[in-house]
């Protein structure tokens, strides 16, 4: 079973191997994925025809070559590329679609020195618009083995993408993959929302929680989840997958993301960013094949 056909990586720009460039090589070892290693640069102060320009690229290119090479031991070859741009997303995503990859890895960069609490406008911007599923790397482990579905069983619309992407990724790793919902009976968008959840009878709680808990498990017999790696948590979706996920230290956290509204995203947040910002795992985000198709689309549209 070939998973993946071509996998872009995404390199820091100092060029060095990184826990992305590690994890991007065992995934393609794995798969028997074409790996291409890209940076995208652009530096203030030097300008796209300064001899300085052409300088840094060279450098780069040479630093990035050096690195992959590491990786012959695992039968792989990755290509290498060194580019200048003003727009990085929009770089990223037009290799997507020329190179019609099927993943993108990236690490989590720092700000601040502080990976775990912060991440940059680039990485929230590939969790939104890149069409294809995004791997950012927040650990320095290159072969997971205990890797997380998060779903939401309750949204509307088919998780097929979401169920494939995650069988995908367990199996191209040789990795146990465990199914997790978190249960909140009534979302709490402010202090007010905590007395609304305690205002709620015991009885109408109780009812909330079975159909909750009865989809979940229809959804996990309909993917042939085994019971023991069946995990129905009860909290905030953000909160609750953290807590699960460094209890049982787990390697890579599936999730979906939509393609919401900017008055959406600023209410209610994205449970994706927000995990990213705390967990110290690696977080696979995948988008439904509907957003998916759009936004590869309007990458097409942005270049023609």
């Amino acid at each position: 079973m070939k998973t993946y056909q071509r996998i872009l990586m995404i390199a820091r720009p100092d060029g060095h191997v990184s826990p992305a460039m590690r994890q991007a090589a065992w995934l393609a070892h794995r798969s028997g994925a074409a790996l291409h290693v890209l940076l995208v640069e652009h530096r203030h102060g030097i300008g796209a025809h300064d001899s300085a320009h052409e300088t840094l690229l060279h450098e780069q290119r040479s630093q990035l070559q050096k690195a992959v090479s590491e990786f012959q031991e695992l039968g792989i070859r990755p290509t290498v590329e060194v580019l200048w741009t003003d727009d990085p997303l929009e770089e990223i995503n037009l290799h997507v679609v020329e190179s019609q990859a099927d993943m993108v890895v990236k690490d989590v960069d720092l700000q601040h020195g502080l990976r775990h609490i912060l991440t940059t406008p680039l990485d929230r911007q590939l969790l939104r618009d890149c069409p294809v599923p995004v791997l950012l790397v927040n650990s320095d482990g290159m072969t997971p083995k205990h890797i997380v579905l998060a779903v939401d069983v309750m949204a509307e619309g088919s998780a097929d993408a979401l169920v494939e992407q995650a069988m995908a990724f367990a199996y191209a790793v040789d990795a146990e993959l465990h199914l997790a919902y978190a249960f909140q009976a009534v979302p709490v968008l402010d202090p007010a929302g905590q007395m609304a959840v305690a205002a709620i009878s015991e009885e109408i709680y109780d009812g909330i929680y079975q159909v909750h808990h009865d989809r979940f498990e229809a959804f996990a017999d309909a993917h042939s989840v085994p019971a023991d790696r069946r995990h129905f948590l009860v909290g905030a979706a953000a909160p609750s997958l953290f807590d699960y996920a460094d209890r049982n230290h787990a390697d890579v956290i599936v999730m979906g993301s939509s393609d919401r509204n900017l008055a959406e995203r600023l209410l209610l947040g994205s449970t994706a960013e927000a995990i990213l910002g705390r967990v110290g795992c690696d977080l696979l985000v995948v988008k439904p094949t509907e957003v998916r198709a759009h936004l590869t689309q309007r990458a097409r549209t942005r270049h023609a």
